[in-house]
């Protein structure tokens, strides 16, 4: 009987005990906000693996306009002596093709990879606006009307290697309409042609293949604003800067502001164009035009882009000294941008002209090399007396610069020789240029600084770019490098000492018609503190849209920053979130914007303006005051717009509560640190540590600025809890995940040592080195500003002593 009554007791307490776990799943189910539940999923398709088999490719070929060749192992395009035309295709992606994935899925990217078997020229991709198999031949297309948007370039790479290209806008469009997916279509740029494998190749694992990260969670919508409106007047010192927030998924919202005072001491949008390698326009008299088309371009829209300067990459003709022929297709080709009655300018618009491996004798020979031809079309005579000429080196024009301004900034170019042994005496030259001109922001530009050995940055630095960067970078000016002589496109940011140089490459001689004119466009937004790089041919009258061929370059160019000025969480979705915590400066022009966050994907709104009105003005306008904890104690910080009479600040702490009493720990007329500036119109941060502090205790600060009259301002008060107990290694995930530009990395390290913390994408291959060095014992917050790198999947890997651990992050653009 016991044992019955024991069994009897067992059932019912698993029945119990299954009621109460689905009962608690139901619940959990319910009371879980719906995007915590969200997921990132990846399909990848490629034909005879995991059952798909909904692969069509092919190619055509002029020469045999009638024939199909979908049965062949290989996709082909050439235009000699055949002109080929490669297509792809990948059915059944969508649920309503009986696809996997949901029709209107968030798309995250999506990329086609493929293995080049016979490397060559690249190719444009674009894609199909007709469906069409295998069946498909050169005379059943029609190009002029069955060709739809330009994705980008299908890079040839090495032979025997994986290569891909970035296909999501493809997919987001047709996640929302399957019935538009017909493909791509594959077009040479070149002679040279490249073959990859078809979906018939015998090896599956070379066969193409499509991968695509998708979302059941969408953004947020762009953000509305509602006061103040946009380039308002008048508005309040204390303004409350209000938008509307919308969810697809009505997910709660995370409104993040950002402000900064506009600056007057920047002034408008300027551009340098850049001209890369010209040696196949001069030497072949069919591409002259495209030449003279880029030139002809750049005095048409001098005004209209404000176009202060134009650098030239190198290799201005193909066989240096022997044929003048070459020499005087650059000469009428350079003299356009000279005219003075053309370009209003007395010198004409300035220029710089490198010499390049092409324009030696023998070619490549370096400085050893005869160099005639070049001076004396290009020489010092042709530039000496012009305002914007600054000198050469030695007895020659292979090594100069120029000095301009531009937008109220001094700049200055140097050029330098091709040469993979440069001598350290024209090094030397440039660096003294450097430091006589330390005001100047400094350009370098030389043929030959980056390789292209990797689609994703950081290009690494050929022979002569690597003795200029090490012989040069100690110069904080210096924030540009720009380069030719390798077929592609490519760059690097590299940072040494708190500066960061930029290296970028561009050379289209290996496009039809040597180049088919395509020009770099380097717009200086001085109050974005931002360069927009884009890529155009006059001649086509088209540009090159992908991420090695437009994308930005932050420097700072004399605007105030943007600051985070105050974050609400928990907004709800189709609701207001308003900030009314600022104080700013009367009579002052600012910018804001704010950053929505689902917590798993973000969007940036527009930029706003609004001038504030005239006021009694206080003494320190505080756009934030922050705690954090450190192992020396509390770190406590405050950035300031401006200050007016300040003597400095006063810092007080209570341990009970945030009314007080308050007791002060730091005077400005203790600390140096904590002295005010007086009068000052920029921003600055301060910082002070507290170091007598306790763990585990709550501590609450009031900051407050004296004026040289000795009135007492009081600011908001904060508070924080002192916690150093640090156990165990950890790197958390970033935020935010996905990540449009920026994105903050969070470890903690419970000893000294020495610490890594790198990018890298998915084939390994190291992006950039966060951290390398030894660090203490802590918790260290990084922000991780992606501006240069192209969207895609990212690792994330930190090292510390035996410790490695390795995160996933996703950049969309």
């Amino acid at each position: 009987m016991a044992m019955l009554v024991l069994i009897k007791k067992y059932v019912l307490y698993y029945v119990y005990t299954q009621i109460f776990n689905q009962l608690f799943f139901i619940i959990i189910m319910i009371i879980l906000p719906f995007h915590l539940l969200s997921q990132i999923f990846t399909e990848s398709f490629k034909d005879g693996v995991g059952g798909y088999n909904g692969t069509v490719d092919t190619y055509i070929d002029n020469t045999n306009p009638n024939s199909s060749f979908g049965a062949e192992s290989s996709i082909l395009w050439d235009s000699f002596p055949s002109e080929y035309t490669g297509f792809i295709h990948f059915d059944n992606l969508f649920v309503s093709e009986g696809g996997p994935i949901p029709d209107g899925a968030y798309i995250l990217l999506a990329t086609l990879t493929y293995y080049v078997f016979n490397s060559g020229n690249d190719a444009n991709v674009s894609e199909v606006l007709i469906s069409w198999d295998n069946s498909l031949t050169w005379s059943q297309f029609d190009f002029s009307n069955d060709i739809g948007n330009f994705i980008g370039l299908a890079e040839s790479g090495t032979q025997y290697s994986f290569e891909s290209i970035d296909v999501t806008s493809s997919l987001t469009t047709w996640s929302t309409n399957p019935p538009l997916n017909n493909g791509w279509i594959f077009q040479f740029t070149g002679s040279d042609g490249c073959d990859v494998y078809s979906s018939e190749w015998t090896n599956l694992n070379q066969r193409p293949e499509l991968t695509i990260q998708y979302s059941d969670n969408f953004p947020p919508d762009q953000p509305t604003l509602i006061s103040p409106s946009d380039n308002a007047t008048e508005v309040e010192i204390t303004p409350s800067l209000t938008v509307n927030v919308s969810d697809p998924d009505n997910d709660n919202l995370e409104v993040i502001y950002y402000v900064r005072a506009v600056s007057t001491s920047v002034d408008s949008n300027f551009t340098i164009i850049g001209i890369p390698d010209t040696q196949f326009y001069t030497n072949n008299p069919g591409n002259n035009q495209y030449f003279y088309d880029q030139m002809n371009w750049i005095v048409a829209n001098k005004d209209a882009l404000n176009i202060v300067y134009i650098s030239q990459f190198g290799d201005c003709v193909q066989n240096g000294d022997t044929y003048d022929s070459e020499w005087q297709v650059a000469d009428a080709a350079w003299s356009i941008v000279e005219n003075p009655i053309t370009t209003g300018l007395a010198d004409g618009i300035p220029y710089g002209v490198n010499v390049g491996n092409h324009d030696q004798t023998p070619i490549g020979g370096g400085s050893s090399a005869s160099t005639a031809k070049f001076n004396e079309y290009f020489g010092v005579s042709r530039f000496q007396g012009r305002g914007y000429y600054g000198g050469y080196f030695g007895s020659n024009n292979d090594n100069h610069f120029d000095l301009f301004s531009a937008g109220g900034l001094d700049f200055i170019v140097i050029n330098l020789e091709y040469d993979t042994t440069p001598e350290l005496a024209i090094l030397d030259w440039a660096n003294a240029l450097l430091q006589t001109y330390s005001t100047r922001r400094a350009i370098v530009v030389s043929h030959y600084l980056i390789e292209t050995d990797t689609h994703i940055p950081p290009n690494a630095f050929g022979t002569q770019g690597q003795q200029i960067y090490d012989a040069l970078n100690n110069n904080s000016n210096l924030f540009l490098m720009l380069c030719g002589h390798m077929h592609g496109e490519g760059r690097r940011a590299d940072v040494y000492q708190g500066s960061t140089i930029n290296t970028v490459l561009a050379d289209y001689q290996d496009y039809p018609n040597g180049g088919n004119g395509f020009l770099r466009i380097m717009e200086f937004r001085p109050s974005e503190n931002k360069i927009y790089v884009s890529t155009y041919s006059p001649s086509l009258d088209q540009y090159e849209t992908d991420s090695n061929s437009e994308f930005v370059l932050y420097y700072n160019l004399g605007a105030e920053d943007f600051i985070e000025t105050g974050t609400i969480a928990g907004v709800v979705s189709g609701t207001n979130a308003t900030l009314n915590t600022l104080t700013l400066v009367p009579e002052t022009e600012y910018e804001w914007y704010v950053e929505v966050s689902d917590g798993y994907n973000n969007v940036v709104s527009p930029t706003w303006s609004f001038t504030t009105t005239q006021d009694n003005p206080l003494p320190v306008f505080l756009y934030s005051f922050s705690a954090t904890t450190i192992e020396e104690g509390i770190n406590l910080e405050w950035i300031v717009a401006s200050e007016i009479e300040n003597a400095g600040f006063i810092i007080e702490r209570s341990m009970q509560s945030e009314t007080g009493p308050f007791t002060k720990i730091a005077s400005y007329l203790n600390y140096n640190e904590l002295k005010g500036r007086g009068n000052a119109s920029n921003s600055k941060t301060y910082n002070f540590i507290d170091t007598k502090v306790e763990n585990n205790q709550t501590y609450f600060y009031r900051l407050a600025d004296v004026a040289l009259n000795g009135i007492i301002t009081y600011h908001n008060v904060i508070s924080i809890i002192h916690e150093t107990k640090i156990a165990n290694f950890q790197i958390q995930q970033n935020y935010p995940n996905p990540l449009n530009s920026s994105t903050t990395i969070i470890y903690e390290i419970p000893s000294e040592e020495l610490v890594r913390l790198s990018i890298y994408n998915l084939l390994g291959e190291e992006v950039i080195t966060l951290v390398n060095k030894v660090q203490g014992k802590g918790k260290y917050i990084l922000n991780f500003d992606a501006g240069n790198l192209a969207s895609g999947v990212y690792l994330y890997r930190l090292n510390a002593g035996n410790y490695v651990e390795t995160r996933k992050m996703v950049l969309m653009r």
